[in-house]
Parts: C-alpha cells; structure tokens; sequence
C-alpha cells in the first residue's frame, strides 16, 4: 500500500523565500479532475491513502477543490490540505466544510510580521492572520497552525501563537519540519552537517510517500521536484506500479547502494536526522 502526496495544484499565488516553487524549471497547471478520481478509485480498489494534497502548489487554487474533496469523501477517503491563508475566506471555509473537510493546515509559522515578510513575502501576514482569526470564530473548521522552526522565528513558542490568535477547541499549534534557510543553520547541534556527513543509503524518503505531481508524474521525494527521476505516470500507470514497480525499485537498489543519483548528492537529509 502507498501512502501518496497529491499536488492537486501546480500553481502558487505566493513565492516564499523558504520555498523552492519560484525555482522550479517544470510547467505549472492544475490536475484534470478525471486524473483526480482515476487516483481516488484506484486507492479505494486497492488500499492506497491520500495523505496530504498540497506539494509545491497552492491547493485552493484548484478549480476543482470542493467536488474533489466531496468525491473523495463519498469514497469513504480523507486528506490532510496545507495552505497558505490567502484564499481562506468564509466562503472557502464553510465550502470545505461543508465537502466533508473538517480540519486545514495554514502556513504561519511566526507572529512576527517582519519575520513572516522574510520567510513568506511581504505583504501576506495580515491577510493570512485575519482569515486565520476569522476562521476560528466560524468554529467549523479547525485551525492548525503551522509553525516552521527556522533560524528567523528560533525563540518563539506554542504559547507565543495561542496568545496573539485565541485559545479554542478550534485552533491547535503544529511544530513543522525544521529549515536552516540557505546557509545558515538552527542553534541545534545536530542540524551542524554538509550533504556528505549522511549515511543516504539509509534514507526513508523512498519509502514514505509516492508524491503525484499535478500532470500525474510519481517522484518519491521532494528532492525530485522538477520531475527527476519520475518512476511513472498514474494517467497511465496504476499507483502500485509508479510507487512498487521496476523504475521505483532500481532507485532504491541504487540509494540502498550508495551509487547516488546527482539530486541526492545535493540533498542535505534533514530528514533523516529528524528520525
């Protein structure tokens, strides 16, 4: 069984410093809503989970979004969809909600503006903090706030973001993956490493998730955002093929074996320090 990440949208209306969408070097576009249930119909047939539905797209983007989630729901499927706030209107609020989708991540990740403005871009914290303090008081959704540990925002706490938000069975608080930011580093010793101080033979990116980019190509890292080493097609092949099949496996014989590809050469494997 494979667990997937869905880039249901490969459009973004930010460009985050901290984030590689800006750079990336392949075409940009939304998933077909036929590619969608094709996926949706084979992980019910065959045990497959939907874990998330946003790689480096923003998923309310989507022209889809609503009769994707209510498709997804009525095949007794759930999902997880982070997002970065701007487009989290009431409306938004109660069409999701009302789809099935009870729960949202939104990317915050400090309560400090000039912060915010280093790691996401100028003139976004506002927008995002209202719909953010709008949504809890809806008390539909609930609310989870991520917050991404970088060099920028170290000191703040889960306290920091229930004080200038609200305390309320509608808003949790989600430690996130931690980012050094180009070239520099966390005040956490074991973040202190090059690309090369890691065993990548080891690495358990292979095999968390199959990531479907929004044309249907596989990839099974975020390392391989532009569509390297592509381990299939789900408009033509099944999700067990791209994620257990013959290109799938011969990547992994070859990670396994220490003959890395040139994008795990350049991987700094904070993953693997996180496990």
């Amino acid at each position: 069984m494979a667990n997937l990440v869905v880039e249901v949208s490969g459009i973004c209306n930010m460009k985050c410093p901290i984030c590689a969408y800006p750079t990336l070097t392949r075409p940009h576009g939304f998933m077909k809503l036929d590619l969608w249930k094709k996926i949706i119909d084979d992980c019910v047939q065959n045990g497959h989970s939907i874990h998330w539905i946003h790689y480096f797209g923003e998923p309310l983007l989507w022209p889809h979004l609503i009769e994707g989630i209510k498709y997804l729901i009525s095949k007794g499927l759930n999902t997880n969809i982070s997002t970065n706030g701007l487009l989290l209107s009431p409306k938004m609020v109660d069409d999701l909600y009302n789809a099935g989708q009870h729960e949202i991540m939104v990317a915050l990740d400090t309560t400090n503006p000039d912060v915010y403005n280093k790691i996401r871009g100028e003139g976004f914290y506002q927008i995002v903090f209202n719909n953010i303090k709008q949504a809890i008081t809806m008390q539909k959704l609930k609310i989870i706030v991520q917050w991404m540990p970088t060099v920028l925002n170290y000191g703040e706490t889960e306290e920091d973001f229930y004080r200038v938000l609200t305390r309320s069975p509608y808003l949790a608080v989600c430690k996130w993956f931690n980012i050094r930011m180009t070239e520099n580093t966390l005040n956490v010793s074991n973040y202190h490493h090059k690309p090369d101080n890691i065993d990548k033979s080891k690495c358990n990116k292979l095999y968390e998730y199959c990531v479907v980019l929004w044309d249907g190509r596989t990839v099974l890292c975020c390392f391989g955002m532009n569509g390297e080493m592509a381990t299939g097609n789900l408009n033509s092949n099944t999700i067990n093929e791209s994620y257990n099949g013959t290109i799938a496996n011969s990547l992994r014989s070859m990670i396994r074996g220490n003959d890395l590809p040139l994008i795990c050469k350049r991987c700094f494997a904070d993953h693997m320090l996180m496990t």
